[in-house]
């Protein structure tokens, strides 16, 4: 992968990155997992409308579930071999 090209990792070295909802679809989260990265950490903050427009989240709560059924179904397929998190 590019990331263990450029970097001396280990074989089992943990890659993550985070990522806000609305801001990557599935072949931008195939580009990334191809590039090296092996887990994911999603930016959803609230679920709440009212709440994300508050504080500036250029996502939707839709947007935001979206996202998470797509990151499972990453991780369940073992492309983000780290898993991912929900922040």
């Amino acid at each position: 992968s590019r990331v263990r090209d450029t970097y001396s990792l280990t074989d089992n070295a943990e890659v993550t990155i985070e990522a806000d909802p609305g801001t990557f679809n599935e072949e931008k989260l195939k580009e990334y997992c191809a590039a090296g990265v092996t887990r994911l950490s999603l930016g959803v903050q609230t679920f709440e409308e009212d709440e994300l427009q508050a504080i500036g989240r250029s996502h939707s709560a839709q947007e935001a579930l979206d996202a998470i059924e797509l990151v499972a179904k990453f991780a369940d397929s073992g492309k983000l071999r780290h898993g991912w998190s929900l922040d």
